[in-house]
This record gives C-alpha cells, sequence and structure tokens, in this order.
C-alpha cells in the first residue's frame, strides 16, 4: 500500500537549493534510514515529508496517519499535558518502560529523559508511518536498545539517524542525501557502504583506464610530431629533378604525419574525462613532540570512592589504564563514566598548586599549563577560592549555572570531596592530558579555523590541515571564520586542536554526538592512527566497536576492566547469563526431584506416573551436569 508520494520536490534557502529530487515512494513495509553530512538537508526532507515544511515546489502526499520523534523543537511540557489527559494504560505502561513515569511531575528533566519522553509520546499514539531525527541522542545503551525493540515493531518509518548499528538493525532501504538531491538504496546501511565501495572502486578503475588512454594518445601523437620534424629537406647535390621529388614525398609524409596527429588529438579531446577518487589523506603526527610517557600504566586508582550528596557513585574501586590503548567507558546513564573522567582530569589538575579549599588548580606560571591549554580545557583559573566556593551548592553538586566563564564544567571541582576523590587517582609525571567536551570555550569566533587549531599546536601547519581534511574540513574550509560554523563543524575544530596540543592522553566525552556518519567514520580513523592514550565515553556501538581496545565497566558502585572489545564483552555477557540460567535450572530440576521423592516415599496411588517423572527429570539434570 502506498503511504506517501512526493514529486518534483523542491526546497530553497534564499537562492541556494537545499534539496530538490523527481519522486519519493514510501510503500508498506518500508523501513527507511536516511543518511548525509551535516547540513546536507536531511531535517529538511523529513520536514516536508511529514508535513511542518512546505516544500517551494512539486508536492507530497500523505495516505496514512504519521508521527514524528524530532530532534529538537519539541515542547516538553505540551507533551506531558498530552499524555496526562491520554488513556493511562498504553501511555502510562510506555512512559514506564522508558524510565520516565514517575518523573512527570518533575519541573526540569534531562536530555536523555527528555528524550525518552518523547519517544514514550511518540509510539503511544496509533500512527501507520513513523518519522523520526536523531531520536537517540542522549540516550544510554539501555535505551537505544529499547528503542530498537519498539521500533522494529513499527512496519514502516523515516528515520534520520547517525547510528550505524541501529541503521543495519532496523532499515532496509536506504536514503542518501548529497549535494542538493537524494539517492535511494535497498538494503540496511552496511549494504549502503557496500555499493558505495563498490562504485569507489569502479570510479577507480575507470580513472586508471582514461590515464592510460590519454597518456598512450598523447604519447603517439608525441611520436608523430617528432617524426613530422625529421622529414629533412633535399640534398644540396640533387639535382633540380631530384629535388622536387624528395620534397613531394617529404611533404607528403608530413603531412600524413600531421594528419595521424590531428587525428589523434581529436581523439583526446573527445576522451571523456575522469576525475581521480578523493584519497584519505594521511596523518603523520609526530608524537614525540608531545613528550610521551614511558610507562606502562600511566593512570591508575585503588580505593576510588566519590559520591553527590547522599548518592554514592563509586566505593572502593580501582582500574588502570594502560599506555597507547584506547580504552572506552562503558555502562548505564548514571552509572558514573563522565564523573570518572572529571576525577581524572581533577587528580591531573593537581599537578599545580592548592586554591582555597585545598582543590589543586592551574596557574599561569606553571610549565606544563601550555600543555592544558588544549581540547576544551580551561585556560586559566581567575579570582579568589571565595569566588569559586560562591559557584557551588554542596559536595558534589553546582548550580548549574555557567555564568558565561567557560568553568561551568569544572565547578565541581571545588567540593571536597571531588578533591578527596581524586587524590586516590595517581598519573605519571610525563602524562599530558586533554578533555574533551561538547563545548566551545576554547574556539575564538573572530578567528579562522586553522587559526584556532595552530594556536597551542605542536604540530607543524601541514599536519593540522591534514587532520582538519580528515575530519571533512577541508581546502578553503580551514580559512572560514569559526563563529559561522556548524556545530559539527565547530566538534571537528575542536577535536583537531586537541589531536595537535602537547596532549599525549586525550579524554572525550560523547566525541560522536551531533555528528553526521562520515564525520564519525573519519575520527574513528583519525583515532584509529593515534599513538596516544585515549580514555572516551560513547554509547554509539559502531564507534565503540572501531576504536576501542578494551573497556572499562562502570555499574554497581565499581569500575570492572575487561580486556578485549564491545563484541567479546557482550559475548561474556551472553556466557554468564547463560551460566547463570543453568545453575538456576539446576536448583529448579533438584527441587522438583526432592518433591517428587518425597510423593513417591508416602506410597500414592499415581506411583508410576511419579517414577517416570523422576526418571525424567534426572535425565535432565544429568545432561545439564554434563555440559559443564
Amino acid at each position: 500500500m502506498l503511504l506517501l508520494e512526493a514529486v518534483n520536490v523542491k526546497k530553497y534557502y534564499g537562492d541556494r537549493l537545499v534539496i530538490g529530487f523527481d519522486e519519493l515512494k514510501v510503500y508498506s513495509g518500508d523501513r527507511i534510514g536516511v543518511t548525509g553530512l551535516n547540513g546536507s538537508g536531511k531535517t529538511t526532507l523529513l520536514d516536508m515529508l511529514y508535513g511542518s515544511l512546505e516544500p517551494d515546489e512539486g508536492y507530497v502526499r500523505r495516505y496514512c496517519e504519521v508521527g514524528y520523534i524530532r530532534q529538537f523543537g519539541m515542547d516538553g511540557k505540551s507533551d506531558i499535558r498530552q499524555l496526562r489527559t491520554e488513556a493511562a494504560g498504553a501511555a502510562m505502561k510506555l512512559l514506564s518502560e522508558f524510565e520516565v513515569g514517575g518523573k512527570l511531575d518533575r519541573p526540569a528533566l534531562s536530555g536523555g529523559e527528555q528524550t525518552r519522553l518523547k519517544i514514550a509520546g511518540a509510539f503511544s499514539r496509533e500512527t501507520v508511518l513513523m518519522f523520526a531525527d536523531e531520536p537517540t541522542s542522549n540516550l544510554d545503551y539501555k535505551g537505544i536498545e529499547l528503542f530498537r525493540q519498539k521500533l522494529g515493531k513499527v512496519e514502516s518509518f523515516i528515520m534520520v539517524s547517525h547510528d550505524r548499528s541501529l541503521l543495519d538493525a532496523l532499515c532496509n532501504r536506504i536514503i542518501e542525501v548529497k549535494d542538493g538531491g537524494i539517492r535511494i538504496f535497498n538494503g540496511n546501511y552496511s549494504f549502503y557502504r557496500e555499493q558505495c565501495e563498490a562504485e569507489r572502486q569502479r570510479a577507480a578503475a575507470e580513472y586508471e583506464k582514461y590515464i592510460a588512454e590519454k597518456t598512450a594518445l598523447e604519447q603517439a601523437i608525441s611520436d608523430r610530431m617528432r617524426r613530422a620534424g625529421k622529414v629533412r629537406k633535399a640534398p644540396s647535390r640533387m639535382g633540380n629533378s631530384e629535388a622536387r621529388l624528395h620534397k613531394r614525398h617529404a611533404a607528403e609524409s608530413q603531412e600524413k604525419l600531421h594528419s595521424a596527429a590531428s587525428s589523434l588529438i581529436t581523439r583526446l579531446e573527445k576522451l571523456e574525462v575522469k576525475e581521480r577518487p578523493k584519497e584519505q589523506p594521511v596523518i603523520r603526527l609526530d608524537l614525540s613532540l608531545t613528550e610521551p610517557p614511558e610507562n606502562k600504566i600511566i593512570i591508575s586508582a585503588d580505593r576510588l570512592s566519590f559520591s553527590y550528596g547522599n548518592v554514592p557513585v563509586f566505593k572502593n574501586a580501582g582500574f588502570r589504564i594502560t599506555n597507547g590503548m584506547k580504552t572506552a567507558l562503558w555502562g548505564e546513564n548514571g552509572t558514573g563514566k563522565t564523573t570518572l573522567l572529571n576525577l581524572v582530569y581533577t587528580a591531573y589538575l593537581a599537578r599545580s598548586g592548592s586554591y582555597g579549599t585545598g582543590v589543586p588548580v592551574p596557574d599561569q606560571g606553571h610549565p606544563d599549563t601550555a600543555g592544558r591549554r588544549t581540547g576544551i580545557m580551561p585556560e586559566e583559573f581567575a579570582g579568589t577560592a571565595g569566588q569559586v566556593m560562591s559557584m557551588h551548592t554542596g559536595a558534589g553538586t553546582s548550580t548549574g549555572a555557567d555564568a558565561g566563564t567557560g568553568f561551568d564544567p569544572y565547578m565541581w571541582l571545588a567540593d571536597r570531596a571531588a578533591a578527596g576523590a581524586a587524590r586516590c587517582i595517581n598519573i605519571v609525571p610525563r602524562a599530558r592530558l586533554a578533555y574533551f567536551r561538547q563545548t566551545f570555550e576554547n574556539l575564538d569566533p573572530d578567528k579562522t579555523v586553522l587559526e584556532n587549531v595552530m594556536k597551542d599546536s605542536v604540530q607543524n601547519e601541514t599536519v593540522a590541515r591534514t587532520i582538519l581534511a580528515r575530519l571533512l574540513l577541508p581546502g578553503a574550509n580551514v580559512f572560514k571564520k569559526v563563529g559561522i560554523l556548524s556545530g559539527g563543524e565547530k566538534i571537528k575544530v575542536s577535536f583537531a586542536k586537541l589531536l595537535v596540543s602537547r596532549a599525549n592522553v586525550l579524554l572525550l566525552d560523547e566525541p560522536t554526538n551531533y555528528l553526521d556518519i562520515q564525520s564519525i567514520e573519519a575520527l574513528e580513523n583519525v583515532l584509529k592512527d593515534y599513538e596516544g592514550t585515549v580514555l572516551f565515553v560513547s554509547h554509539d556501538r559502531a564507534f565503540v566497536r572501531a576504536v576501542a581496545d578494551r573497556l572499562l565497566v562502570t555499574g554497581g558502585l565499581d569500575v570492572r576492566s575487561f580486556e578485549g572489545g564491545l563484541d567479546e564483552y557482550e559475548e561474556s555477557i551472553k556466557t554468564a547469563d547463560g551460566a547463570k540460567n543453568m545453575e538456576l535450572e539446576k536448583t529448579m530440576l533438584r527441587m522438583r526431584i526432592t518433591e517428587v521423592v518425597t510423593k513417591l516415599s508416602l506410597q500414592p496411588a499415581d506411583r508410576e506416573a511419579l517414577e517416570e517423572e523422576f526418571r525424567r527429570l534426572t535425565k535432565q539434570l544429568r545432561d545439564l551436569e554434563s555440559t559443564n
């Protein structure tokens, strides 16, 4: 059944064509993922198909009820009011499943809670075709898995997402938004990438064939012209008749050679030009400029405890960060992943003098200050201890206001609880840490991309521009003022600034948020080539799989090390769960056997049936025990 059709659609912003295409039809059973670079028009496409934005040309017709999970622009209060008035059954059940049922009366919800509310609200309504714009933003892996299960039961949807695992698991068609148009591919995201790679290989083969043919024609033309130039005049000793004959033959030869050359030139001019496929530039960081540590373990903690007020996060936890490894912090929201990054960075700041309440902070005169002026690390701490403390409301908590200072991510550092916890973390002297968060206090909006990146760089400009090119900011893009960039582009600039700094240890908190898939894949490649140490938080499963060598798993007030990637970890969980289930099944069988034996001792009338059940149960138990 046809659910939606769009014909001869065009949308302009000013004179610029944002997106245009001839035809798009959506049928029952279509599960469509939309991909493309940031700013390519993905959300514009979704808004036009949904009906919240009218095309400038053409039309969109919908033949069914539609729903929309928006990334931005939703009114949480309106959603709450609507959900309160809906029938309790399905709506409240969904709210409970998404863990927001008991939070409707709260004056404020976190980003993750707002996302869960929007999703629960959308699924509680009767819709045939679902639209979703980056629905998993701010969700932890548990929330993403719940969303995947719910959307998996929806017959037809169109979803913009940078989550490749989600696109692979759910989609049977992919729409690529690129260069103001769309292309439609059958299959999931992995199959789409395979088709793109096949196209790239064909383009490379066609380019090589074109170059070979062009070179052969150019050589043939050069050869004909060279031979024509070597045709000699008649020698002076020849008689007039011989000379005339020689001259005629020479002219004929030259004419033939020039004619052949002219024909070859015509073929060369008519040869279809093939563009050279773009190749990823190679990044060659000189890590020696960062004076990397030689220790095997560069960050460690023992008996680490920390609480937000009366809410414990860690209790007697311990961990080790191995030099040169990429370590992913993995766990549900609220288990302390970002808190652990903050505590590690607090311990790093402790290398400078004490400040106010005993919390060590950097000062301008410290020789390592320049090393910390990278990423989004604070350039300096100014003011008095009293001013710092005035920004706090108690142990482990802050007012949440940054007051335009850029200090907000570190406001909590002045708390005695954080300072005490940080003392349990050891960092080797030559480790230089840089902390990436999705804020842009480290960027000067009035300076160019390249000026911002090179401000504190220890690498040369060629390396910096190569990194920017790998992050999809090539060529003249480096001369744009940072102030006009999109949020995703600013993230790339902040990350490039961090990579060329003196840092040899990177702390990254959700670096892929709000990046398009191509940028995420570029970031993956940059990090895989990076020879320093990386400790990062991400709920992007594909990103963790691609980058992480090992995991630190948070939860239960502890931090557990797992020496392997995400796939190995999840397989180990399945194995452990299977073992637990088997032990439970054995216990239940033993209890049932005991019950049957007790009944047999009473000389029952149904003794034969009980003996048969006894034999069956004991066989099951033997079979289970033999599998150990």
